[in-house]
This record gives structure tokens, C-alpha cells and sequence, in this order.
């Protein structure tokens, strides 16, 4: 009876020793928490940590900087993309100006309304003055991303101008101004007329910049060629001819280079006032030529050739509205060709070669409307 009890001691002994062992956790894994609800950690309890741990401090700036770099429209800088250079969109652009302009020069008299009681003229000079005619200038170009602005320019302008003298007053009469003087000195009557034709051509490469928070300003260069066409006709009648004709044409056909700049300021939204002006310098080629016929024949006929270079400069100033696509602008403008007029006068009736030379400049000056498309 003892040794059995003492067996039944032993076996609950050794199952109870077992079960102990097996129930124990063991030491390497952690006690397991509270059962989740609906997937969810419960209250008061902290989520497990995850490995590997998260980075932290410049390594996450640095991390996102690189994932936005790598990203649609990064630059590596975690900016999005601008479009373009300077955040500005290519466009096209058109010019379009309209001028009423009148030329101003000098030597353009063909008569003188006087007497001539001790051998010299006393009396008014008449000349050929020309008033306001209509001209315009069209462009076409690029303007790049990068602020770079490439035109194509064109400007005509034709001006006529016209003045007679019908007959003098009483106790004067008209001398003849353009008519070799072995011919013709007094006649009964004078009319003149003179024209311009003008063609010019620029290919202007230019850039704006922001010179402040309303303030622009605008550079350009390029090359330049003209065509400028200039003729006077003077015809006298009565006194010592019937009928006596003068013809005075010159031509000038030239290139060179062409620089200027624009200041525009703002004064209010969207509106403003600007400067605008540039300097040229031409070398070409002048043909001059004058011819008279009195009574149908021909009385002098000379011409010549010869190069020259021409500087022009021009100013303008006025007022501009500009908003998105379109810029438009009105104000005055004063140009000038130095040396522009070239010509020969035969002045001895002994001589009959003997000349002097008419020279000058030639001037304009008006009214310009502006206007400018951006696509």
C-alpha cells in the first residue's frame, strides 16, 4: 500500500513538472498584448515599433528632396518645373505702326520774290516746305523663353509737297533760284514740287529686362538697309524763257548697323510712358543727277556717283497701355538722316562749269501709333 502510494506521488509529480515546462514563455519572445478590435490597437496600448525604424532629422529631408527631385516635374530641387527659362513662354510676335510724319529739310527754294535795285536781290526766298503724310512701319518675330526677341522690320514712307509763285506783286519780280544763270535769271511765274520715297529694313535682335518693380527696360541691335529716293521739279514760265524745266533726283542705297534701347514705367496698373530711341550708321552709294531744258532744249545735264556714310538717329517718346497679349502705345517721334541731301548748282554765267554744292540734313517728325501682338 505505501510503495503504491508512493508511485502515485511520483507520476503526479512528474506530469505536474512537464505541464510547467511547457507552459512557460520562453525568454526571447515578447508577452503577447491585447487582441486587436476591428483591426484596430486598442486604447491605451502603443503600436508595436516597426523595423527597420524610420529615418529621422536631415536624413528624411534629404530622402524626400531626392524622391521629389526624381518625381513628374522635378528639377532635384523639389520645385516643379517652370515653363521655360524664366518662367516665360516662347510666343510669337507682330508690330504693326502708323505715322503721319513731315520731312524737314533745307535747300528746297526755287524762286525769290523781290528786286534787285543795286545788282543783289532784296525779297522773300520760296521754298518747297511739304507737310504731313501717312507711312508704316510692319514687324514679324520670335520671342524665346530665354527673354530673346528676333524682328523682321519694314518701314515705308512717301511724302509729296508742292508751292508756286503765280506772279509777282506789283514793282517785284520772281528770279529764278535752280536755272543755270547763263540762261534764265527772271521769269513771270514759278512752281515747284519735291517727294521722298523711302524703304527701310532691320533685323533687330533684342532683350527686356526688369530694372525694377515698374520699370523695363528694353536693348536692340542689328543690321540696317535703305532705300531713300529723293526729287525736286521746278518750272518756270515768262520773262526770259517760255518755258524752262529743272530736275534735280538723287538716290541713296545703303547698309550698316543699328542699337538703341527702350525705358518703359509703369504709372498705373497697366499703363505707362516710354523712351525710345537708337542711332544707325550707313555706308552706300549716292547717284545724284541735275538736268534743265529751256524752251525744249537742253540747257545742262550732269551727274555723279559717289560713297558716303550716313549717321541717323531718332527719338521717341509717349504713353503705353500693355495687358497680356497686347501692348499699344501713341506719342511723338523725331528722326534725322545727317548729310542726307547732296547736290550741285551751276552759279557763273562766265564759267559755265563753275558749281557749288547744296548740302543738309533731312529731318522727320510726328504722330506714331503702335501696336503689339503676342501669341
Amino acid at each position: 500500500m505505501r510503495s503504491w502510494r508512493c508511485s502515485w506521488f511520483a507520476v503526479v509529480a512528474l506530469v505536474a513538472g512537464a505541464g510547467g515546462s511547457f507552459a512557460a514563455p520562453p525568454t526571447t519572445l515578447p508577452p503577447p498584448g491585447p487582441a486587436k478590435v476591428n483591426g484596430d490597437e486598442p486604447a491605451g496600448v502603443m503600436p508595436a515599433p516597426a523595423w527597420p525604424p524610420p529615418l529621422g532629422g536631415a536624413e528624411a529631408g534629404e530622402k524626400g528632396a531626392g524622391e521629389a527631385g526624381h518625381g513628374e516635374g522635378g528639377h532635384g530641387n523639389g520645385a516643379p518645373a517652370a515653363e521655360g527659362h524664366d518662367g516665360a513662354e516662347s510666343k510669337v510676335l507682330f508690330v504693326g505702326e502708323y505715322f503721319l510724319m513731315a520731312p524737314r529739310r533745307r535747300a528746297q527754294d526755287f524762286a525769290l520774290v523781290g528786286t534787285a535795285p543795286f545788282g543783289g536781290p532784296i525779297g522773300t526766298l520760296k521754298s518747297v516746305e511739304g507737310g504731313y503724310d501717312s507711312g508704316f512701319r510692319a514687324g514679324a518675330g520670335y520671342r524665346f523663353c530665354g527673354g530673346l526677341e528676333v524682328l523682321v522690320n519694314y518701314t515705308y514712307y512717301h511724302t509729296a509737297g508742292d508751292d508756286a509763285v503765280l506772279r509777282a506783286p506789283p514793282g517785284q519780280v520772281v528770279f529764278a533760284t535752280l536755272t543755270h544763270p547763263a540762261a534764265v535769271v527772271q521769269v513771270a511765274g514759278a512752281k515747284a514740287d519735291n517727294s521722298i520715297n523711302m524703304n527701310v529694313f532691320d533685323l533687330e535682335v533684342g532683350r527686356r529686362a526688369e530694372l525694377s518693380e515698374h520699370m523695363t527696360l528694353r536693348i536692340f541691335g542689328g543690321p540696317r538697309f535703305a532705300n531713300l529716293d529723293q526729287k525736286f521739279t521746278a518750272v518756270y514760265t515768262g520773262g526770259d524763257v517760255t518755258s524752262d524745266v529743272v530736275r534735280r533726283v538723287l538716290t541713296f542705297d545703303g547698309g550698316g548697323l543699328r542699337a538703341g534701347g527702350e525705358v518703359t514705367y509703369e504709372l498705373f496698373q497697366h499703363v505707362g510712358v516710354y523712351m525710345r530711341g537708337s542711332a544707325s550708321l550707313l555706308t552706300g552709294r549716292f547717284r545724284s543727277s541735275l538736268s534743265e531744258s529751256g524752251n525744249g532744249f537742253p540747257v545742262v545735264g550732269v551727274s555723279e556717283r559717289f560713297n558716303k556714310v550716313i549717321p541717323i538717329a531718332d527719338l521717341g517718346i509717349g504713353l503705353r497701355y500693355e495687358r497680356d497679349w497686347l501692348r499699344l502705345s501713341v506719342g511723338y517721334e523725331f528722326q534725322n538722316w545727317f548729310g542726307m541731301l547732296e547736290g550741285f548748282d551751276f552759279v557763273d554765267d562766265a564759267h559755265p562749269a563753275k558749281m557749288t554744292r547744296r548740302s543738309g540734313d533731312l529731318g522727320f517728325d510726328g504722330v506714331v501709333f503702335r501696336m503689339e501682338l503676342l501669341f
